[in-house]
C-alpha cells in the first residue's frame, strides 16, 4: 500500500514532468526544429477530447457549452494539450463551476476564480509568468 506523501511525490513529479514537456514543445516551435501538422477538425470534438483527458466522467462543476459549431484547421495535439492545460488551470487555480464555451473557431474558459492581480495585467503576456508567489517589482 502505498502512503499518501509517496502519492504527493508521484503526483508532482508527473506535473513536472508535464510542464517539462510544454515548455521543450514551445522552444522546439520557437526554433523552428518541428512544424505544426494541421488538419481540419470539429473544434467541439477538440474541446471535449482535451476536457475528457483532465476530468472525470459527470464532474461536478463543469460545462461545456457549444454556441456555434466550427470546423478549424489546426495542430488537433496541440490545441488538445492548450485546451487541457486551461481546464486543469481553472480548476486548480480558479473556482467552480468551470465553462468551457465554443463559439466558431473561439473558445472561452470561464472559472469562478479571482483572477491576475490587476498589476500583472497592466504589464501584458510574458511566457510562463504566472504572478503565482511573486512580489510586485
Amino acid at each position: 500500500e502505498m502512503c499518501i506523501r509517496d502519492r504527493m511525490v508521484q503526483e508532482r513529479a508527473r506535473r513536472v514532468s508535464a510542464l517539462m514537456e510544454d515548455v521543450l514543445e514551445v522552444a522546439r516551435l520557437d526554433g523552428s526544429t518541428e512544424r505544426a501538422e494541421t488538419e481540419v477538425r470539429p473544434l467541439d470534438e477538440l474541446v471535449r477530447r482535451a476536457v475528457r483527458s483532465v476530468t472525470t466522467p459527470g464532474q461536478a462543476g463543469l460545462e461545456i457549452r457549444v454556441v456555434r459549431a466550427a470546423l478549424v484547421e489546426t495542430d488537433a495535439r496541440r490545441v488538445e494539450r492548450i485546451l487541457a492545460n486551461l481546464v486543469s488551470n481553472a480548476f486548480r487555480h480558479g473556482a467552480a463551476p468551470v465553462r468551457v464555451e465554443v463559439e466558431g473557431a473561439v473558445v472561452r474558459v470561464h472559472d469562478q476564480g479571482p483572477g491576475f492581480p490587476a498589476e500583472l495585467l497592466a504589464r501584458g503576456p510574458v511566457r510562463f509568468r504566472t504572478g503565482a508567489g511573486q512580489a510586485a517589482p
